[in-house]
Order: C-alpha cells, then sequence, then structure tokens
C-alpha cells in the first residue's frame, strides 16, 4: 500500500480536474464522491477502515477540499498507512496552477506533503511534489492528443526516470 495514496491522488486530480472553454480552471464539475480501492488488502480483515471514498467540497463551485487520504495509525509491532476520513487535502486554484496541502482534522498531526499541479490547456503537463525535503520531485506529462504519452520524473534538476504509455 506504500505506494496507493499518490495513485489514489492522482487517478483523483486526473479525474476531477479540466479546463473550460475559455482556458479557466474548473476542478470536479460537480462530482462529490471518488471511491477508493485497496490494492493490497491488510492482512487481518478487521483492519479494513470503514471509510472508503474521498469527499469532494466546493465553495461557489470551485473545488475547495478533498475529504479523505491515507495516513499512518498506530498498530501492534508498529503503525501501518490506511485511508481514513481524519485526512484532508486543501486545494487552491491560482491561473493555471492548482496547489494541494496535506493536512489532519487532528491538529497535533501534521503533514509535510503538498502538491502543486500546472495545466496547459486541460491536461496536466507538471506535477511537483513537495514531501519532508524542500526539493521537490517533479514529474513532467507528453500526451499524444488527449492520450497520456509519457511521463519524466526529476529530482534536484536531474533526470531520474522516463516512463513510456503504450497506447
Amino acid at each position: 500500500m506504500k505506494k496507493n495514496w499518490l495513485s489514489v491522488c492522482t487517478l483523483s486530480l486526473l479525474t476531477c480536474f479540466s479546463c473550460s472553454k475559455d482556458g479557466e480552471i474548473n476542478l470536479g464539475q460537480g462530482l462529490k464522491e471518488i471511491p477508493v480501492f485497496y490494492l493490497e488488502s491488510p492482512t487481518n480483515a478487521s483492519f479494513i477502515p470503514a471509510v472508503n471514498e474521498m469527499k469532494l467540497s466546493y465553495d461557489g463551485g470551485q473545488l475547495t477540499r478533498i475529504t479523505g487520504g491515507f495516513a499512518f495509525i498506530p498498530m501492534v509491532g508498529g503503525f501501518r498507512k490506511l485511508f481514513t476520513d481524519q485526512v484532508y487535502w486543501n486545494v487552491v486554484v491560482n491561473d493555471n496552477r492548482v496547489t494541494l496541502e496535506k493536512k489532519s482534522i487532528d491538529k497535533s498531526v501534521t503533514f509535510s506533503d503538498k502538491h502543486e499541479l500546472r495545466y496547459q490547456g486541460n491536461k496536466i503537463v507538471e506535477r511537483k511534489i513537495f514531501e519532508k525535503a524542500n526539493t521537490p520531485i517533479i514529474y513532467t506529462y507528453e500526451y499524444n492528443g488527449d492520450l497520456l504519452k509519457e511521463e519524466q520524473i526529476y529530482k534536484d534538476s536531474q533526470f531520474l526516470i522516463q516512463k513510456s504509455i503504450l497506447l
């Protein structure tokens, strides 16, 4: 489940975000919930959380908050990353950029996760992920028409990997 939060966030972002005909970014288009599926289930079925969807909140038609995310939950023998409604993402739109910051309802729990998305037309062309370190991991995306063709990953201005999407 290590990368599930990233998959869930990316999928939800790609599902929810689009641009209007005048180039203005419109988020969500009225979508209220996004189902979440575990790719790897916990070993004990009693630890599968009851929360299985992300909830979207709007202000004046603009997406402002995504409730639901992964957090480390204390368990016997350590911690396990589970999906919970105690985590949310604040969403801020500024021109062709969208910033998402991970927060917790419990003020004693803090996160350093922050994502910045840059749009060109109706497509995400760059995603920066800021975690504990200030140096972001940068993902760039290339498209063939409306289909994602390639993803490139950089850190500290150095190229790390290129992933081609087979069409």
